[in-house]
């Protein structure tokens, strides 16, 4: 170690945008003092919001402890999201080098190395084509983690190289990050930052005292109301394309296990396959009325995953569809252009089966429906973590003029919002009781049998009507006969008396 004061190298440290200790703020000399003592907590969040000098920081810090604190032949490690973020991040470290004079032949600057005489070094590591098992950071340094893509293998990448900082001793963890939304991996970092004696958590909010109110101002305009929030406020916030938000879903994911067939319900079964990339996932559920519309209830949701090298068994899905769509009596909702051969098969297993097409119009009810009923809180789902991750991780797309589609971010799934939101549609489409206009619907014709049937009130009147809904197409009818025909009392089709 080195017996250069590192505040004081900190502070004349030169790149082309000033001295550092010139340009700082009173909250970056409070980041860098509390980073760079050896006393105090070890692992650090510090959340900014866009240019606050995030990587410009990381840098100097970096590159101080570095000269100062390493140990002979020690090693950290600077860690972003792909090869471009640790290209800046590389930079920033060697244009501090260039422009300090005193640092003059004291550091190399390499491609993805930066390192001193005393042979210790900072690698820089891009978490997208980088191994990060058995590491053992020194430092170690993670930028905008709340940027780096939600899959495993971005999650795994930053478990195992931070898992490696209890294996050296006195070694440090820092990192500095932008807001993103809640369903990211990276808040229930800092959620558990804030409980932990270990941490120091420094969450600055607000844009940097030197940016131009004029511009921030053109930013508010132009960026969705989410997106200046998390980018400009530093604040978590659910993107506004999301399907629902975290109270939505929190709200829907109730049930604590798979319910079994009830009589009196119509169910449906919903599948959306995949075998070498994709998941394939079944859900079957059943409808029922409620004072604020239809309310579904997702009774089972089956997942079958691939793995390298061996692909989901569509004969075990066969297996499985075949004894839960006589268990609930349940019609099977496919994608025609998926396993033909597999719904050949389960239709001469005697399972009904019903085609559901993938256009940009069927898409966007697909969206249109679960949508509207997680933020109607008209969905009762499974208490399942994955399911909550693919909900809050998935976006509403506007594939042509108000037109809206499912999408997810790259890497990411959406198998199970998918399967959940063909048997959405198909509970609440063409259904008389969607939202409250079943209720509405029902008073009416309540004031139309007292008017006509002023002496008969004991006769209920029928929740259909010639006008409103046709029998629907696979319902297990049970007719209500009424004076002028009969409707029923599962699907609120109509139909006149038959003699």
């Amino acid at each position: 170690m080195s017996t250069l004061d590192p505040m004081e190298l900190l502070a004349g440290l030169v790149d082309p945008v000033g001295r550092w200790g010139d340009c700082a703020t009173a909250e970056q000399w409070g980041d860098a003092e509390a980073i760079l003592s050896l006393d105090g907590p070890r692992r650090h969040w510090l959340g900014r919001a866009k240019g606050y000098s995030k990587t410009r920081d990381v840098a100097a810090l970096s590159l101080v402890a570095l000269l100062t604190q390493f140990p002979p032949g020690a090693t950290g490690y600077a860690a972003a999201s792909d090869a471009d973020q640790a290209s800046l991040l590389r930079q920033s470290i060697a244009s501090f080098v260039v422009n300090t004079p005193e640092l003059a032949g004291l550091v190399t600057v390499d491609t993805r190395r930066v390192s001193v005489k005393s042979g210790a070094d900072i690698v820089i590591l891009a978490a997208d084509s980088a191994g990060s098992h058995g590491l053992r950071p020194y430092w170690l340094v993670v930028d905008e983690l709340a940027n780096w893509p939600d899959v495993p293998r971005h999650r795994d990448f930053f478990d195992s190289l931070w898992a490696g900082l209890p294996k050296v001793s006195d070694s440090r963890g820092i990192v500095i990050t932008t807001a993103g939304g809640p369903q990211h991996f990276a808040y229930r970092i800092l959620e558990t930052a804030k409980l932990e004696p270990s941490w120091r958590v420094s969450d600055l909010h607000g844009p940097p005292a030197w940016s131009d109110p004029d511009e921030i101002a053109v930013e508010r305009r132009r960026l969705f109301p989410s997106s200046f929030a998390r980018l400009w406020l530093n604040e978590w916030c659910a993107p506004d394309d999301a399907i629902a938000d975290p109270d939505d879903v929190a709200a829907a994911c109730v049930l604590d296990g798979p319910l079994a067939h009830e009589p009196g319900h119509i169910y449906v079964a919903a599948l959306d396959v995949g075998t070498r990339n994709d998941r394939t996932a079944v859900t079957i559920a059943h409808a029922e009325r409620s004072p604020t519309g239809s309310l579904v209830t997702v009774d089972r949701l089956q997942v079958w995953t691939p793995r390298p090298g061996r692909p989901v068994s569509l004969d075990e899905v066969r297996t499985w569809l075949v004894e839960m769509c006589r268990s609930y009596r349940a019609k099977l909702l496919y994608d025609p252009s998926q396993a033909y051969l597999m719904i050949e098969q389960l239709r001469r297993s005697g399972v009904r089966t019903e085609e559901f097409t993938f256009t940009s119009s069927s898409v966007g009810k697909l969206a249109t429906a679960i949508m509207q009923s997680l933020r109607g809180r008209l969905l009762r789902l499974p208490d399942d973590e994955d399911l909550r991750k693919e909900l809050l991780s998935v976006r509403l797309r506007e594939s042509s003029p108000n037109v809206l589609r499912i999408d997810h971010q790259s890497g990411g799934h959406d198998d199970r919002v998918i399967s959940v939101a063909m048997a959405v549609y198909e509970l609440t489409s063409g259904s008389p009781f969607i939202g409250a206009d079943w209720l509405d619907f029902y008073k009416a014709q309540t004031e139309r049998a007292a008017k006509a049937e002023p002496d008969q009130l004991r006769h209920l009147p029928r929740l259909g009507s010639r006008e409103q809904a046709s029998p629907r197409r696979g319902c297990q009818h049970r007719w209500q006969r009424w004076p002028d025909g009969e409707s029923c009392v599962f699907c609120a089709g109509w139909r006149e008396s038959r003699a």
